[in-house]
């Protein structure tokens, strides 16, 4: 019979580290309000009296690895054995401690689903995350002019770089999904409003944040960038779940996988700046 493993919270931290998003879902199993007030990102909520009714969505998981979390590791042990046992599921983890043992980075509310509309096409899905790329482009070009000539500005560079990577990423899966657009990437990429941020943000509302916060120093407009991409994460992961066909639900989990790679450099960058 498939077991339930135990891991800490250091464990589960190393092992997001080192693996894939498409690898592995992270499943909170409190209450939403719970949920809300802080979360892993790219956790999918399923509440532990829910679970018996959500039997197919966990069993949707088979082949992947299962992290169960609660408060304090009571409920996420009893879901994680729920999905072991009851739906047979053989790689299933259970975090020791839950939230209040887990020191890891947290995010506030839910992801927001809005911003991206799964009713659409694959294309129109597609489409729509390039725009929230090409929103985190203008935020970080924006930002980087303000900030000119501080210790920020060659991160800023990376960043608004990065997220042109991003959107040729998503321009690559729209077309090996829907064939090869009339424009090019830089046509497209250049036509788009970037309105909106992967974070929920509007494009004005953030850069009227980042420029308040600029006064704070260099390490707290990092840390909103950090919170940006962290969101993006939260947000491509959960929409990978909603996602109906496969290809949709690839790109969007390779999306969440360098949101956090660029999150993680984000962490490092602001750790050598405090310990400078």
């Amino acid at each position: 019979m498939p077991t339930v493993t135990d891991l800490s919270s250091a464990e589960l931290q190393a092992y997001m580290q080192e693996h894939r998003e498409s690898e592995y879902v992270v499943v909170d199993v409190r209450q939403p309000e719970e949920y809300a007030s802080g979360h892993v990102p790219g956790a999918k909520l399923i509440p532990l009296m829910e679970i018996p009714q959500r039997v197919a969505e966990l069993d949707e998981l088979r082949g992947k690895d299962l992290f169960f979390y609660c408060r304090s590791g009571g409920r996420s042990s009893r879901a994680a054995q729920m999905a072991a046992m009851g739906v047979g599921l053989p790689r299933v983890h259970n975090l020791i401690g839950g939230m209040m043992a887990y020191d890891g980075v947290q995010l506030p509310d839910f992801p927001r689903l809005a911003a991206v509309d799964m009713a659409d096409t694959v294309d129109d899905v597609l489409r729509q995350a390039m725009n929230l790329e090409k929103g985190a482009h203008l935020l970080y070009d924006e930002l980087r002019t303000f900030f000119q000539d501080t210790p920020v500005q060659k991160t800023l560079d990376e960043l608004a770089a990065a997220e042109v990577g991003h959107g040729k990423v998503v321009y690559a899966a729209l077309t090996k999904l829907s064939g090869q657009p009339e424009e090019s990437f830089e046509e497209l990429f250049e036509k788009l409003p970037g309105n909106l941020l992967e974070s929920g943000d509007s494009f004005e509302g953030a850069v009227s944040r980042a420029r308040a916060i600029g006064d704070a120093g260099p390490i707290a407009l990092l840390e909103m960038a950090l919170e940006i991409e962290l969101r993006a994460q939260d947000l491509y992961k959960n929409l990978a779940d909603r996602a109906s066909d496969d290809a949709t639900k690839s790109a969007l989990l390779d999306l969440a996988q360098q949101e956090k790679r660029h999150a993680e450099g984000l962490a490092k960058r602001i750790g050598s700046l405090a310990t400078a």
